[in-house]
């Protein structure tokens, strides 16, 4: 149960995108009953120069108001043209601590998810990806996607069959909302089983800029209200930079 942000592009006021993110740790949606806030850990990714995106920093403390995060978003050089963004919320058993905090990496992608995966630890995946986590559920699915998805030459091909092992599978989640990319292409999922109003995820797009994905709209008045879409469920996008277009694929 987190807040994700991803962009891809030339985006000329990308300090404040973040720092308006920033605020979603405060006010950002709950699920119905859940309390208030994404306190429990944040994380910055960025890609300069189209190379594969290192971590920035993440810590695990809550972002709102944190003096941690307004000075990694600072200590940037030069302009990212791929970042990664997240706002912790733990899944119920998942510890808080440093080590469960997004992004997650395996070169050439950085990962990001909210959502509760179930048994998580079955998911089948290839045994030489190291686990990085204290028992991370997002980890396991990063894992698993890295397995059965990302691995493809061509991802948003390889989409519908992914969709359709899944479904015939016994597996129990609430969302796999994720966003990952590798510094060149960026990718985002938004499928969810429950609480769709929580489990969204929003395209923002500029053919002058590129295309941002958030879990919900960053309002800046830079920032076109009309260029916002909700993306459908059981989707994935992907987004290029060259120039900046995207494509929606339905499972």
């Amino acid at each position: 149960m987190c807040r994700l942000l991803g962009f891809l592009g030339n985006f000329q006021n990308w300090h404040e995108i973040l720092f308006e993110f920033q605020n979603q740790s405060q006010i950002g949606k709950v699920p119905f009953g859940a309390p208030i806030g994404h306190y429990d850990g944040w994380g910055i990714a960025a890609s300069l120069n189209r190379h594969p995106l290192i971590l920035i920093d993440k810590r695990s403390e809550s972002a709102y108001k944190s003096r941690n995060y307004i000075n990694s978003v600072l200590g940037i050089t030069g302009k990212p043209i791929a970042l990664l963004a997240h706002l912790r919320k733990a899944s119920p058993g998942v510890k808080v601590n440093l080590k469960n905090v997004h992004p997650f990496f395996s070169f050439p992608w950085a990962f990001i998810h909210n959502g509760t995966f179930y048994d998580a630890e079955n998911l089948p995946r290839n045994k030489n990806l190291e686990l990085t986590s204290d028992g991370s559920d997002s980890e396991l699915l990063f894992h698993f996607l890295l397995t059965f998805l990302l691995n493809e030459p061509i991802i948003a091909k390889n989409w519908p069959n992914f969709v359709q092992m899944v479904l015939k599978s016994n597996y129990r989640f609430t969302a796999i909302n994720s966003i990952f990319s590798n510094g060149t292409d960026l990718y985002a999922i938004r499928w969810c089983t429950k609480s769709p109003e929580y489990y969204t995820l929003y395209l923002y797009f500029n053919s002058l800029e590129g295309v941002i994905v958030s879990s919900e709209p960053i309002s800046l008045p830079q920032l076109d209200k009309s260029n916002w879409r909700e993306i459908p469920n059981q989707s994935l996008v992907k987004i290029t930079s060259t120039p900046p277009k995207f494509s929606i694929v339905r499972g």
